[in-house]
């Protein structure tokens, strides 16, 4: 295999066909084991090899020397050179040993990266399939944790947390770069890692805060980086989209078994991202129509590329939304929510967005006055749709928390960059375009560098090493399969451990469109001494009461009734677990 041109998308295919053979083979057999890990990876291998020579072989673009029309190489090579110095730090620190614990570098993954890590490690630890919700043990897991299961498989297989997490990154980074530059060159490429948080980046080094007033933060810092999903999302849902633009319009037509390629990709896409799905089905739809009117959705409704599709992402679909349960969720609530900080919603939207929010109308003057050239009526209605649907997942929320609709808003700002791209660079030499570069990129560029100072100085300390010490000690000999009422906090030990929560994390279950109420009530009744702890705990299904440092830290040391009724057996002195008869 030629480096330069196969391995990104051999990366991409790996991940996808790895994963789904592990989760058939983790099903099959109830549990993932280092054999099944170790076959789904083996087998995989060609599998991967073979389609991404049918898609290369399909979109020379793709392969990793061609370079950008228009755009020297060396400047290109450069630009792939400095995000990929950013990335290698970031994933390279996402998950930091130091004496008093282990640190993160971006703050962003303090609430998020527990979760991955409880999800990865209870599947290598070989928790039943369909795995129950680690953080809420009496449900299945309904979150899409396609890129949490690839990741398991490696853990399973021995090689350390942080090892295996930094190598995915990096190189999934490395993949988005090369499919964002097939999709729409330097554009798309800064619309993603050097976009974002505006006037904030510019003015704060605190802009990529959690607590910061930009909404819209740099998206490969506060996305791409902390929404492991997003990971993988992002380069399929930019190569479907692209593929199928090409093949709808004709300039590229595809033959059947390079669409049941892509079909399976589309089928798998819901597995490891939601929203992405969401958007990218949406796009489909509307670039069949742009591009062919009714003739291009009977062609996109009657294709191989669908048919493929359709049973996975049917059983993905109905999987992760509870057999669409969680479309109650669905409600008018803006992604932008109102905040004193700004005095009005047009400064809100220049602070997040700047000169991005001037392009669609940049984009619509100049092809108003060239709306007689052939091919400007269908680009006209891109870019009226892009802006349409856009405002749509503005101002409309697709998930209970408001935030996670950036995950949508990322498809028709990229859209928009991809079309700006094709209108624009024909029409300016390099220096023009450099210019514009810097003007659409230093927002970005100065978020990646605010992000650059000493880890010492900026990460943050994601568990204590005392903690993990105790914890670890009081698990010992106790089954994988146990189930805690412990403290719901985002960071507890157990999630280090891959244990199972009666309760975990609220903001998570909220988010997730868990509803943990009740359960909380009852957790909470027994940690502060309900004289029917005894009912209640036969209510949570649990095994064990875990009361450590946290969990005296919410609820006072005062004794209860079910230390000295319940067999303490933790041979920990800072942490008792008690075992529920």
């Amino acid at each position: 295999m030629d480096f330069r041109r196969d391995t990104m998308i051999f990366l991409l295919f790996h991940v996808l066909f790895s994963t789904a053979l592990a989760f058939l083979g983790a099903t099959l057999f109830g549990n993932l084991t280092p054999l099944i890990a170790a076959v789904s990876i083996t087998l995989a291998c060609p599998l991967s090899n073979w389609s991404s020579q049918e898609i290369l072989g399909a979109f020379p673009g793709l392969k990793w020397r061609s370079f950008t029309p228009g755009i020297p190489g060396k400047f290109e090579m450069f630009l792939f050179a400095l995000l990929l110095l950013f990335a290698t730090r970031q994933f390279a620190f996402l998950l930091t040993p130091s004496p008093t614990g282990i640190h993160t570098l971006n703050q962003n993954n303090l609430g998020d990266l527990p979760c991955h890590i409880n999800y990865i490690r209870a599947m290598a630890g070989g928790a039943v399939f369909p795995i129950p919700n680690p953080e809420f043990a009496s449900e299945p897991l309904r979150y899409p944790f396609g890129i949490d299961l690839y990741n398991a498989l490696w853990e399973s297989l021995g090689i350390p947390l942080p090892s295996h997490l930094f190598l995915t990154g990096i190189l999934l980074s490395a993949t988005s770069l090369v499919v964002l530059r097939w999709f729409g060159g330097w554009w798309t490429i800064s619309a993603f890692f050097l976009g974002g948080g505006a006037a904030g980046a510019l003015s704060s080094a605190d802009a990529l805060s959690v607590t910061s007033a930009i909404d819209w933060k740099n998206l490969f810092l506060s996305v791409f980086v902390t929404q492991r999903g997003v990971l993988i999302a992002l380069p399929v849902g930019c190569l479907l989209l692209q593929a199928w633009r090409l093949h709808v319009s004709d300039r590229t037509p595809l033959d059947t078994r390079v669409q049941c390629i892509l079909g399976v990709t589309l089928g798998l896409l819901p597995f490891f991202h939601a929203h992405t799905f969401v958007a990218v089905s949406l796009f489909l739809l509307l670039t069949s129509l742009q591009e062919q009117g009714v003739g291009g959705f009977r062609k996109l409704a009657l294709s191989p590329f669908l048919a493929t599709a359709f049973l996975p992402a049917t059983y993905f679909v109905l999987s992760t939304s509870d057999r669409m349960q969680k479309a109650k969720i669905i409600g008018l609530e803006p992604f932008l929510q109102k905040n004193a900080a700004f005095p009005s919603l047009w400064s809100q939207l220049w602070s997040n967005f700047g000169l991005w929010l001037i392009l669609p109308a940049a984009l619509g003057f100049i092809l108003f006055y060239s709306r007689k050239t052939p091919g400007k009526q269908t680009e006209m209605f891109r870019l009226v749709s892009l802006v349409l649907v856009f405002i749509v997942f503005l101002s409309i929320n697709f998930a209970p928390w408001p935030w996670d609709n950036i995950k949508l808003l990322i498809w028709p700002y990229l859209l928009l960059a991809q079309l700006a791209g094709e209108l624009l660079d024909p029409l300016s030499p390099f220096f023009v375009r450099l210019a514009l570069f810097g003007g659409f990129s230093i927002s970005g560029l100065t978020s990646l560098f605010n992000s650059f100072g000493p880890p010492s100085l900026i990460a943050r300390e994601l568990y204590k090493k005392t903690d993990l010490n105790d914890t670890e000690g009081a698990l010992k000999n106790l089954p994988p399969d146990s189930v805690f009422i412990a403290a719901p906090d985002f960071n507890h030990a157990l999630t280090y451990f891959g244990r199972f929560r009666v309760l975990g994390y609220e903001g998570h279950l909220f988010s997730h469109a868990v509803d943990y109420r009740r359960t909380a009530q009852k957790q909470q009744a027994i940690f502060t001494g309900d004289p029917r702890w005894r009912e209640l705990v036969g209510e949570l299904h649990a095994s064990h009461i875990f009361w450590g440092p946290a969990e005296r830290a919410l609820f006072g040391n005062a004794n209860r009734e079910w230390m000295s009724e319940l067999e303490n057996v933790s041979l920990v002195p800072g942490v008792a677990v008690y075992r529920i008869k």
